[in-house]
C-alpha cells in the first residue's frame, strides 16, 4: 500500500491519463476472476490509469491498440502487447501471423521479455522488445537503466530516452540492510517454501 500511495500521485500528475495493459504479474493466479484483487485493478477502478487490454483508443491521428489481429485501419498504429514474440506462453504470446496490416505504419512494443532484443524492421512495421528494467536473478545484461520510448507522431520514428534511476543493486541492498533478523535475510526461496510448508497441517504443499 505504501508503494501504491507513492506511485498513484505520479500518474495523476500526467496531462493525459496513462494508457496501460496488464501483464502476467497483474493477474493473480493468471485468473481473470481474481483481477479485482490486484494493484493494477485498484489503479484502474479509481481512474488513476486507463486499461486498454483487448481494446483500442485514438490519440490524435494515431490508433493505440492491444487488439489482435492487427489489420489495416487507414491510420498509424501503435500496438502494446505483453508477450513473447512467437514463443508459446499462452495468452502472453505475440504471433507475427496476427499482423495482417500491410500498409499502415505500425510500431509494436512487446513486454514480458527479460532481456533486450534488436528492433525488427520490415516494410511498414517495427517490433521493439526492450525487456524488463531489472531482473536480479537473470543476467547482468537485463539489469540496466530504464528507458522511455518517444514516438514522433508524424514520422513514427522511435527514440529512447534514459530515465534517471538508482541501480537495482542499490535498491535491493538498502532493503536487505534494514532486515534485522539475519536468519530471515539469509532465507532462499526454496528454504522459505520449506519453512512455510512446515506450518501447513491440512495440505501437503504451500499451493
Amino acid at each position: 500500500d505504501s508503494v501504491k500511495s507513492l506511485i498513484a500521485p505520479q500518474f495523476v500528475r500526467l496531462k493525459r491519463r496513462a494508457l496501460c495493459i496488464n501483464g502476467n504479474h497483474d493477474r493473480m493466479y493468471d485468473n481473470d476472476d481474481f483481477q479485482y484483487k490486484t494493484s493494477y485493478n485498484v489503479f484502474v477502478s479509481h481512474g488513476v490509469i486507463t486499461d486498454i487490454t483487448d481494446t483500442e483508443v485514438m490519440y490524435g491521428d494515431v490508433l493505440i491498440t492491444n487488439k489482435m489481429p492487427l489489420t489495416d485501419r487507414g491510420c498509424k498504429l501503435i500496438c502494446l502487447f505483453h508477450g513473447f514474440l512467437n514463443l508459446e506462453d499462452g495468452r502472453n504470446t505475440f504471433r507475427t501471423t496476427d499482423i495482417h496490416a500491410k500498409t499502415d505504419p505500425i510500431r509494436i512494443f512487446l513486454g514480458h521479455d527479460h532481456t533486450v532484443h534488436d528492433v525488427i524492421k520490415s516494410n511498414n512495421l517495427e517490433i521493439h522488445r526492450i525487456g524488463s528494467f531489472f531482473r536480479m536473478d537473470r543476467t547482468a545484461e537485463s539489469n540496466r537503466t530504464p528507458q522511455m520510448a518517444v514516438i514522433d507522431s508524424d514520422t513514427m520514428e522511435v527514440t529512447y530516452v534514459p530515465i534517471k534511476s538508482r541501480s537495482a543493486e542499490d535498491v535491493f541492498k538498502e532493503r536487505l540492510d534494514v532486515v534485522n533478523d539475519t536468519k530471515c535475510a539469509q532465507l532462499t526461496y526454496a528454504s522459505l517454501i520449506a519453512s512455510l510448508n512446515g506450518g501447513v497441517k491440512d495440505e501437503s504443499s504451500l499451493m
